[in-house]
């Protein structure tokens, strides 16, 4: 039995629209509908959210990306919901916060997907003074999006959150996703499964403390194969903050020496420990750091160059 055509891109099929730069949201037409991401049949006429569609004239079943989108962003969601300790519907809206930087992340999606560009986005996030506020998303202690409900943030940041462009990735643009978290994630899932196809995009999440060997290392290791698969990359990079300056009347002269150079050198510029090498990667495979978006001018936040 033959298996369902797949359709030539036309203008009915409205999963090709979510693909506008200038269209908001990360997860728009899909739901969350007793824990799981179901696509709205209100928002996808042309086939109720089934992703077939019959052709009365032809009396032929086409099809389209749907279900493969669903899939990745399914598996991307459940990442998320893995990775905070609590269900989808907590941790699905914590993510998903207002960011004045959203928009110039959908328009580097868009030149990705349209084959103009293949740099990423790259910043540094201060320590979330917002850290008792993150706790308690990520603990539950919102009640989330209830069942069947539209997808909306629940904050206002200056910037997207790393999984919200995963999500917006996979969904709105039909990119297949590696997302590594540098601190959690195996070694075994640093770099993608060599039985696969090569991703479309790499995210990194909360990268720091490149003043550890180890984590320089898995971190360099990421870059080398985004730079030698031409593969863009988004990095989020989080910046823990000063280690607490050590009490000298509890240490000797020499050890209270020691620790004063260590919380110096810990203190660098996160970037300041990376090899000119890896930094020159860096700027193949991202646009340099972005700055915090301008409230006036949303989608006009400038680059600098990486500072080492």
């Amino acid at each position: 039995m033959r298996g369902p055509k797949v359709q030539p891109p036309l203008h009915e099929c409205l999963l090709s629209s979510l693909a506008h730069p200038r269209l908001g949201g990360v997860l728009p037409g899909l739901a969350l509908v007793e824990g799981r991401l179901e696509p709205r049949p209100t928002h996808f006429s042309c086939c109720g959210g089934r992703g077939l569609r019959l052709s009365p004239d032809a009396a032929t079943t086409y099809s389209c990306k749907m279900g493969e989108r669903l899939h990745e962003t399914r598996r991307i969601a459940q990442l998320l919901a893995s990775s905070s300790g609590s269900d989808l519907a907590a941790a699905l809206p914590a993510e998903m916060r207002l960011s004045l930087g959203l928009p110039q992340a959908l328009e580097s999606l868009h030149l990705i997907a349209k084959s103009a560009s293949k740099r990423g986005l790259a910043w540094i996030e201060s320590p979330p003074a917002q850290a008792a506020d993150s706790a308690n998303l990520h603990s539950g202690a919102q009640s989330g999006a209830p069942s069947g409900s539209e997808l909306r943030p629940q904050a206002t940041s200056a910037y997207p959150s790393i999984w919200s462009i995963a999500l917006a990735a996979a969904w709105r643009f039909g990119f297949k996703v590696h997302f590594v978290q540098l601190h959690g994630s195996p070694s075994a899932d640093l770099l993608p499964s060599q039985d696969k196809a090569a991703p479309d995009l790499i995210c990194i999440a909360r990268a720091s403390s490149f003043w550890d060997p180890h984590t320089a290392e898995r971190f360099e290791t990421l870059i080398n194969y985004a730079y030698g698969a031409l593969i863009p990359v988004f990095l989020q990079i989080q910046v823990i903050g000063k280690p607490p300056a050590p009490r000298v009347k509890a240490y000797g002269k020499v050890e209270a020496l020691v620790a004063q150079r260590l919380a110096a050198a810990r203190a660098k510029a996160p970037l300041a420990w990376l090899g000119p090498a890896c930094l020159g990667k860096l700027l193949t495979v991202t646009s340099g750091l972005s700055a915090p978006p301008n409230v006036a001018q949303p989608t006009a936040a400038p680059n600098f160059p990486l500072n080492t």
